[in-house]
């Protein structure tokens, strides 16, 4: 397991970098705005799972939730931007 978690942090960590660096790469092309859709989808789905597997029954269960979901709406605003 600590492999996955390392392999994901550094995704995570290149993908926050490219959008911090390149966020007009994002938007105006068709290759940033696929990686945004994949990011938007991946967060979402990270939410479902939170809410299937932990049942929101604690608030630590909660605030990742709306945290998921943040992640998703950030990263859909420019999938869908015109």
């Amino acid at each position: 397991m600590p492999v996955v978690n390392l392999s994901l942090t550094l995704m995570f960590a290149f993908f926050g970098y490219v959008s911090i660096a390149y966020p007009n790469e994002l938007v105006h092309t068709r290759l940033g705005r696929a990686l945004v859709t994949f990011m938007a989808l991946f967060w979402l789905a990270r939410a479902i799972q939170q809410a299937v597997f932990f049942r929101l029954r604690h608030w630590g269960s909660v605030a990742f939730l709306l945290f998921f979901l943040a992640g998703a709406a950030l990263y859909a605003i420019p999938a869908f931007h015109d």
